[in-house]
């Protein structure tokens, strides 16, 4: 795969790296500077096991070599979580700092087997081919990407997304950021993908107390939709 946004840069041999186009520069600080300053033994998130709810939804599929997206990867659990199930990774996210620890997490595993991973700003960037058999969106909502992915997946492809619920105590303050159930709904239904199930989840990551959790396919050719 080709990616349409490039790595950023540094701005000086031996400088810090740049934020990437539209990501704003206080962002782009604040997340460098927790994946820089964090470990593997820090909040589940920036590192090491998968989600417990994640690894729920998707251990039964076998990798075989088919092809997986995990957007806003941050430290890369997910990506290596996959990567060593057999699937084909490509992980994107916009914090470099991030993205260095994931390649670090990465390194246990075979050369060959090791996933990809890409600077680029979501709100922006997008796969220059589809085809992709899985796609994961755990802990970011932008409601403009979720209406975004579906035609990136290949006919049978899987999106999983987990995000804070309104109602959740843990994650981002803004709303924005904690869809409703009805909200994800809607971006769903507006994209044509087969919304297979949508919950709310209390039990899973120890760092999260509400989840929402939405599995959904894009249809194959004269398959039925999915049940809603």
């Amino acid at each position: 795969m080709t990616n349409s946004t490039p790595p950023a840069e540094p701005s000086a041999p031996g400088g810090p790296p740049e934020a990437p186009p539209g990501v704003g520069a206080s962002d782009f600080e604040r997340w460098q500077a927790r994946y820089s300053r964090t470990s593997a033994a820090g909040p589940p998130h920036d590192g090491g096991a998968p989600s417990p709810l994640l690894a729920a939804e998707l251990g039964a599929l076998p990798g075989g070599g088919r092809r997986a997206l995990d957007l806003a990867c941050g430290a890369g659990r997910h990506s290596v979580w996959l990567a060593g199930r057999g699937w084909r990774v490509t992980g994107v996210d916009f914090a470099p700092a991030g993205l260095a620890r994931a390649r670090d997490a990465a390194a246990s595993l075979p050369t060959a087997a090791r996933p990809r991973f890409v600077v680029g700003d979501l709100e922006r960037w997008r796969p220059d081919d589809g085809g992709w058999d899985l796609v994961v969106l755990a802990y970011f909502h932008l409601p403009e990407l979720l209406r975004r992915v579906p035609p990136w997946l290949a006919p049978g492809g899987r999106l999983l997304v987990l995000t804070h619920a309104p109602e959740s105590p843990a994650g981002p303050a803004n709303p924005r950021y904690r869809p409703t159930l009805a909200g994800l709904r809607a971006s769903l239904d507006a994209s044509g993908i087969a919304l297979e199930y949508l919950r709310a989840d209390t039990a899973g990551d120890p760092d999260v107390d509400l989840v929402t959790v939405v599995h959904a396919r894009r249809p194959a050719p004269g398959a039925a939709e999915g049940a809603r």
